[in-house]
């Protein structure tokens, strides 16, 4: 049976620009909340979700991090982009506040759901179809890329998407992406050749490099801002199999693991053989001081152990992990696939913040982080805390401008730097604002400390960026915010994305 709301009474016609006080905003988002699940259960029965529902609950739980899990009014779960369209004018009409979600992997109040409204889940938008020529496959935004790799590879080919399966393809592709490929073809969003979305008026278009161009520049990499994608078209690349590389050292083996660390970013290190990729990083868990160092290496070419890596194969302190070898590229990705890692009982939060591949830069980070950590959060039970020194290189951000460019606008010379990502996982709600604090604080801490010797960097990953911080200031050093903006305007007369959606980041 269709979940059954009210008639639309004469306060639910009120808009939001008309109210004076928090209290009749908070009326008017509710009435518009139930004005359209009204609305869209009329038009969609089966499709329409309300809050006593088996799906409601599924839905409205897909958020990874338990700190992002709201009341929407309804579920909305479209099946294709018509449906898409209809769900945006009955929002435009009855003013509802909206959130939109794919996978829910940004762990940002705000970013994927909302109280109050409407929650439309991409989630059944899982198309995937490769081109005849195999050149381009058209992924639906509710895909993972597990699932892509898994239907990719078999025909010889590889999609740069993200390097842990369980992240959807459209908030990754939407915020940048960093995948394993990124510094031979640039960003993830680099190789989206044509997206198709619904625009805030509801209509249908397809944005290209010659078709709606500004929406195609700003799609990559200015979130969903701009309308709702219901398709990317991405370009593939051949691709057989590859190294694989994940090893994890004791705390015994920081000395040595920095070491590499360095060398590998350095001038003729690994960083610039464009077929590597490594996820360096640092874990803690404060309550018992067990500190881990970690290297996941990925190359794109069916070589052992390459020199690229060579640093971090020299280490040889005790393991906890040890793994390596040749094989199906898809290895490295499936296996970060982890039950642990894809699991959605844990409060999670990232902070990010760049700064230059310099040594003294790698040191701040470790005093700043993790020797504070073992003292500052030690009272925090189940709290693991992390940091990923991820390089940006110059060939990377060369291959991005190669590609069209986008909204980050990155300059080759600055490069290559670090995009850090601090990350952590807890368990208590109790415990939020000290481990907000703390990550903030330390964020704060490393930006002064590494620009006083000249070695910061003003980017923020939008992907891993977190509550408070404005990663599209960053953009292009601060010249591509307007123009977002300006394009935003110009698809958004109404005001509908800039009033009613729920977002992780301000556009501003």
């Amino acid at each position: 049976m269709a979940p059954m709301y009210p008639p639309q009474s004469r306060k639910m016609q009120v808009g939001v620009s008309t109210l004076g006080n928090g209290a009749d905003i908070q009326s008017a988002a509710q009435a518009g909340g139930t004005a359209a699940c009204r609305q869209l259960s009329s038009a969609f029965p089966s499709l329409l979700f309300s809050s006593d529902t088996a799906i409601y609950a599924n839905q409205s739980h897909l958020p990874w991090s338990q700190t992002c899990l709201l009341s929407p009014s309804c579920v909305f779960l479209p099946q294709d982009a018509e449906d898409v369209a209809h769900a945006m004018r009955v929002i435009k009409r009855t003013r509802a506040p909206f959130s939109v979600i794919s996978a829910g992997h940004m762990p940002v109040p705000g970013a994927a759901s909302t109280d109050h409204g409407v929650m439309i889940s991409l989630h059944d938008l899982k198309h995937r179809q490769l081109s005849k020529d195999l050149s381009v496959v058209q992924l639906g935004p509710g895909n993972i890329w597990q699932d892509v790799y898994d239907y990719v590879a078999p025909s010889g080919r590889a999609v740069n998407g993200g390097r842990y399966g369980q992240v959807g393809v459209g908030g990754l592709l939407l915020g940048g992406g960093i995948g394993f490929f990124s510094s031979q073809v640039g960003w993830g969003a680099n190789s989206v050749v044509q997206y198709e979305l619904v625009l805030p008026d509801s209509s249908i278009v397809l944005a290209n490099a010659t078709s709606h161009a500004d929406l195609f520049w700003a799609l990559k990499g200015g979130s969903n801002y701009f309308g709702i994608v219901t398709r990317f078209d991405v370009k593939t690349i051949p691709m057989g199999d590859a190294f694989y590389s994940g090893k994890i050292w004791t705390s015994a083996s920081t000395l040595p693991w920095l070491n590499a660390l360095n060398a590998y970013l350095a001038p003729g290190g690994g960083a610039e053989d464009v077929k590597a990729a490594i996820m360096p990083m640092i874990a803690l868990t404060p309550s018992d001081g067990v500190y881990e160092v970690i290297s996941l290496e990925f190359y794109a070419d069916a070589v052992n152990e390459p020199k690229a890596f060579e640093n971090f194969t020299a280490i040889d302190g005790p393991t906890l992990l040890n793994q390596s070898g040749v094989g199906p590229w898809t290895i490295l990705p499936t296996a970060l696939n982890t039950p642990a890692y894809a699991a959605k009982d844990k409060r999670q939060q990232f902070f990010t913040v760049s700064f230059k591949a310099d040594p003294r830069a790698v040191s701040i980070v470790n005093h700043t982080v993790f020797d504070q950590a073992r003292t500052t959060l030690q009272h925090v039970a189940d709290l693991s805390i992390s940091f990923s020194f991820q390089p940006i290189s110059k060939a990377w951000i060369e291959a991005a401008k190669a590609r069209g460019g986008d909204a980050m606008d990155l300059d080759p010379n600055d490069a290559p730097f670090i995009a850090g990502l601090m990350s952590s996982t807890w368990s208590n709600a109790a415990d939020d604002a000290a481990v907000r604090d703390f990550s903030r604080k330390a964020a704060t801490s490393i930006r002064q400390q590494t620009a006083a010797l000249g070695l910061g960097h003003s980017f923020l990953y939008l992907n891993d960026a977190g509550v408070g911080q404005t990663p599209f200031r960053s953009y292009g050093n601060g010249g591509s915010l307007k123009r977002l903006q300006a394009i935003q305007r110009k698809y958004d007369r109404d005001g509908v994305f800039r009033n009613l959606l729920a977002h992780g980041f301000p556009l501003q």
